[in-house]
């Protein structure tokens, strides 16, 4: 179909949409579109909005685990209302606090429903990594302080489960709302920080005093969140090159270098979305 442009005050030119693509999207004023070039055309999406979708899922006579990956798969798989048939309320309430964007909306004492109070892409995607990033900065602070004996183990490895939990809502928020070529370079992007961080608490278990050593996945670390946050691809890469020119002697040193390693691997995929304007 043809639409003729509409000059917008100096600089900028609309053009209006069909009616019925957009009752069809189910689309209303203010609602987001994507506008995305590719070559000479410009495509318009609504992938932005998702409808509210619901489903049901037995857990009764499951174990902790098997109820756990049951209602997670669920949740990342981006729908609004989880109706749960279960034998053991305490378990539901201690899995819905580890989703979110999800509150208990009503429940019994075999039945209860999850609700998200999320209902629209408000929140850029390119926020919620960095959201992810700077838990990694303070996984890495959270380290040196184990090896100084300032902090116990378990406070050090409850920034890992932060982690756990913000990426889990990030894989959930790429399925609702980015299925496309880019959703799965966010998704790459989401995984390899999610492996650093279990690298990192594999190094906190294994630290004890060894302080130059959690320096030294600070200083990657710190660095690599300030680079990312300038868009400086070029000191990104230089930085986790350097590493490699490093000798690894022992288990820990080996453990850091595969972190330098999984971000550089990674880095192509960085510089493709966060190299966009």
């Amino acid at each position: 179909m043809e639409r003729k442009l509409i000059l917008q005050g100096k600089q900028a030119y609309t053009v209006a949409l069909p009616i019925s693509w957009i009752r069809k999207h189910d689309l209303s004023p203010k609602d987001a579109v994507q506008i995305v070039e590719e070559g000479d055309k410009l495509v318009v999406s609504s992938k932005l909005k998702a409808k509210s979708e619901s489903i049901e899922v037995n857990v009764s006579g499951n174990t902790r685990l098997e109820a756990m990956l049951k209602i997670e798969s669920k949740y990342i798989q981006g729908y609004d209302e989880i109706r749960i048939n279960h034998d053991n309320l305490p378990l539901i309430r201690e899995i819905s606090q580890g989703l979110m964007g999800m509150v208990i909306e009503d429940y019994k004492k075999d039945y209860c429903v999850l609700k998200s109070i999320v209902n629209s892409a408000d929140d850029n995607i390119r926020n919620i990594i960095m959201k992810t990033v700077f838990i990694l900065e303070e996984q890495a602070k959270t380290l040196v302080q184990l090896a100084e004996g300032k902090i116990k183990l378990e406070t050090s490895l409850a920034e890992e489960s932060l982690m756990d939990y913000n990426n889990l809502y990030a894989v959930r928020f790429l399925n609702k709302y980015k299925q496309d070529a880019e959703g799965h370079a966010l998704f790459l992007i989401c995984s390899s920080f999610d492996i650093v961080s279990d690298l990192m608490g594999e190094i906190a278990k294994k630290i004890k005093k060894d302080v130059k050593l959690a320096k030294s996945v600070e200083y990657y670390i710190i660095n690599y969140v300030k680079l990312l946050q300038k868009n400086d691809f070029k000191g990104l890469n230089k930085l986790l090159l350097d590493e490699s020119k490093h000798g690894q002697k022992t288990f820990l040193e080996g453990i850091l270098y595969s972190i330098t390693e999984i971000l550089y691997n990674y880095l192509a995929y960085i510089v493709e979305i966060f190299n966009k304007k």
